[in-house]
């Protein structure tokens, strides 16, 4: 059975809840996993797209199962993101915070802990955050390991984020993107969310203040 439409298990998952069985529809997950170890990725994906196309509750479920039967940063970032959509904030730190421990250079939960940071009015451990992703993102692109369109579209979402509490730090985030990753041109693959004056702006900032190789620091300075 493809995973990448809807089928058999997802109908029995949207069964389950629709019914209050979320314990069952969660084992129903599990059980696939268990069985098919190897789909565990396409299931992940499958719970991407219930997620897009509206069937929050399934891909919610699906990711929370794949937590449960082998947790690691990316399954972790996702859930907490999710719990942070639904306002349930200490949740979300909690799994946000686990990830991290995990891999504490994960980008997108790096991304998703500086968002609900921003979200809850605690700019401090935002900014912390922020500067971590930044630092993180430098370090990929330095050891070439780093997608650069990926990149640049992380930097911009934050940069989209901080633009509303810390719009200076919003534009030196942006000119991060456009001078330190040497994108001159939203990437063809994304769609960056940061509007165009905003990229201009950071694009001319970046020509006359070259970044130093001290590693970009939100918070003011550079850290080492």
């Amino acid at each position: 059975m493809s995973e990448s439409s809807r089928g058999p298990l997802v109908e029995e998952i949207a069964a389950r809840i629709s019914a209050g069985e979320l314990d069952e529809a969660i084992a129903a997950v599990i059980a696939r996993i268990r069985a098919e170890p190897e789909r565990a990725a396409a299931l992940h994906a499958l719970a991407e797209h219930e997620l897009e196309t509206g069937s929050f509750e399934v891909g919610e479920l699906i990711i929370e199962a794949l937590v449960q039967q082998a947790p690691n940063a990316e399954r972790l970032s996702d859930l907490g993101a999710i719990k942070h959509v639904k306002g349930e904030h200490t949740l979300a730190e909690t799994l946000l915070l686990e990830a991290l421990s995990f891999e504490p250079s994960h980008q997108l939960a790096l991304l998703n802990i500086a968002a609900l940071y921003l979200d809850c009015g605690r700019v401090g451990d935002a900014m912390r955050a922020c500067g971590s992703l930044v630092q993180a993102i430098v370090q990929t692109t330095r050891a070439g390991e780093a997608d650069q369109a990926v990149s640049a579209e992380l930097l911009f979402q934050l940069a989209e984020r901080l633009a509303p509490v810390a719009p200076d730090q919003a534009d030196r985030v942006a000119a991060v993107a456009v001078g330190r990753l040497d994108v001159d041109a939203p990437p063809r693959q994304v769609k960056l969310v940061v509007p165009a004056p905003q990229r201009e702006r950071a694009a001319r900032d970046a020509q006359p203040r070259p970044q130093s190789d001290a590693v970009f620091s939100i918070g003011g300075g550079a850290a080492s």
